[in-house]
This record gives C-alpha cells, sequence and structure tokens, in this order.
C-alpha cells in the first residue's frame, strides 16, 4: 500500500516531470488552466507534369518526395481525365493539381516552395513541385518541455510583462 501511495503522489506532482506520462501531465497543467499544443501535419498543394494528357489516377499509397527524403501523401485518391488535363497546361507540359499531407508529424515537413522532386507510383509523371511553401507541421512538445512552461505559467499571467506574453 505504501508503494501505491507513494506511486499516486508522484503521478500527481509536477516536480518530477521524467516520471509522469502525457495524459498525467496534460491533466495536472489543466488545474492551472494550461493545454499542451497538439502536433500537426504538414499539408500542401502539389503540381505533377505530364508529357501530354492522359488518364491518370492517384492513390493515397503514392508517395511524394523531397530531396532530403521526407514524404507526403495525397489527402484522397484523384482520378483525372485526358480532357480534364488538356486544359492544365503550362509550357509544353499538362498538369494536375492535388493536396498531400506529411507521412508524419513535425515542422520539419513544412518545407520551402519547390522542394519536392518526385513521386512512388506515377509513372508518367516527369516532374513534381510544390508551388507555394507547406504548412501547418507541428511537434508536440514533449512532458518535461511542457511541465516546465505549465510552471511558468502558473506564476504569470499578466500581458505587460515580458514573462506574462511568453507564458501565454
Amino acid at each position: 500500500i505504501k508503494r501505491e501511495i507513494q506511486a499516486i503522489k508522484l503521478n500527481q506532482s509536477l516536480k518530477d516531470p521524467t516520471v509522469l506520462s502525457d495524459d498525467d501531465a496534460d491533466a495536472l497543467a489543466a488545474n492551472v488552466f494550461t493545454s499542451r499544443s497538439e502536433g500537426g501535419f504538414s499539408t500542401g498543394q502539389v503540381r505533377v507534369f505530364f508529357s501530354s494528357p492522359i488518364n491518370v489516377q492517384i492513390e493515397l499509397t503514392h508517395r511524394f518526395y523531397t530531396a532530403s527524403g521526407l514524404g507526403f501523401f495525397p489527402v484522397s485518391p484523384v482520378t483525372f481525365s485526358a480532357e480534364e488535363m488538356v486544359f492544365n497546361r503550362e509550357g509544353s507540359l499538362y498538369f494536375i493539381d492535388l493536396t498531400v499531407k506529411a507521412e508524419a508529424e513535425g515542422d520539419s515537413y513544412n518545407i520551402s516552395e519547390g522542394e519536392l522532386t518526385g513521386v512512388n507510383g506515377v509513372f508518367s509523371a516527369v516532374k513534381v513541385t510544390n508551388l507555394d511553401s507547406f504548412a501547418n507541421g507541428a511537434t508536440q512538445k514533449d512532458t518535461p518541455t511542457f511541465v516546465q512552461e505549465a510552471q511558468e505559467a502558473l506564476t504569470e499571467r499578466s500581458l505587460v510583462t515580458r514573462r506574462g506574453a511568453n507564458a501565454r
């Protein structure tokens, strides 16, 4: 019983965040009105180029990638007909646009314009690019960092001081 009481005490304290699970830390920090920012998946638009208008089907399993190996997958399967593609022309190439989502959470997936270099599984594709930067990728804070921020937020909630502004 003493061990159980000691374990419960540890899980109800912010003194040692290394012993807390994510859920325990979130619950304790909620007592001081602090919540952990969730991680997020980066999303963006991909443009796939073809040498001529063709019927093409993009599946959820087709992986778009950067030169550094970051991967992105379509958010939904998409089918384009040659008749639709004939109106999408840039120079001598025809293209389709679709939305993709990062394969994992994290801000490293917020890529800049033009970083996508290829696609697996769409063999008739001549070129792949992203015309705009990708956004919304975020890494979830680890428990010790989150607990530290919750402890700082506990002592200062005023927006007129630097410490208070950072706590928000």
